[in-house]
């Protein structure tokens, strides 16, 4: 099944956070942030991990435009592991 993820302007806000130092987040983690930008394919077994980074983006960037990084941060989390 294939389902929308987020936006490339919102994978930007994102990045724009890391460049300005306000959020942290390793290369890897932010070029799979960017594989999923669009459309993705969700299996049954991979659904619980692409909708946790799926509504990880949306609620970070969010909290980013409330000005609350560590929330954002948190949300991101999930591309850590």
């Amino acid at each position: 099944m294939e389902v929308k993820s987020y936006s490339r302007k919102q994978a930007g806000v994102i990045y724009r956070a890391i460049k300005d130092g306000k959020l942290n987040m390793s290369k890897g983690a932010i070029s799979e942030m960017y594989d999923m930008v669009g459309e993705v394919y969700i299996s049954m077994a991979t659904r619980d991990y692409m909708e946790e980074r799926i509504y990880g983006v949306r609620l970070a960037v969010t909290a980013i435009f409330d000005n609350d990084y560590e929330q954002a941060e948190r949300y991101l989390a999930c591309f850590e592991n």
